[in-house]
């Protein structure tokens, strides 16, 4: 219902980040969970409503997780979520 694959926004450690994903080929309202087994980075979390949000605070890398979601009607789905989780930016001097 998600679609194939979805890329969110990167994310930079230290920095608050929030990023939401949206439920498609359903219907609304959906609410989603992390499958079993799957992690975010750390010092993110996923709400019900699909609000991905915290401050990450763990290894920069690319993270893949899967997320499970049940529209309105309790029609099950699955997809799978890339995040990048980048470096803190120093200053140069």
């Amino acid at each position: 219902m998600m679609g194939a694959r979805p890329v969110l926004a990167p994310a930079t450690i230290g920095r608050a980040y929030k990023a939401r994903l949206y439920g498609g080929g359903g219907r609304g309202p959906f609410t989603f969970a992390l499958k079993k087994g799957s992690v975010l980075p750390k010092g993110l979390r996923l709400a019900a409503d699909g609000t991905i949000s915290g401050t990450p605070t763990g290894a920069a890398k690319t993270y893949r997780f899967t997320v499970t979601f049940t529209d309105v009607n309790g029609a099950p789905g699955q997809d799978v979520v890339v995040l990048r989780v980048a470096k803190k930016k120093t200053a140069r001097k």
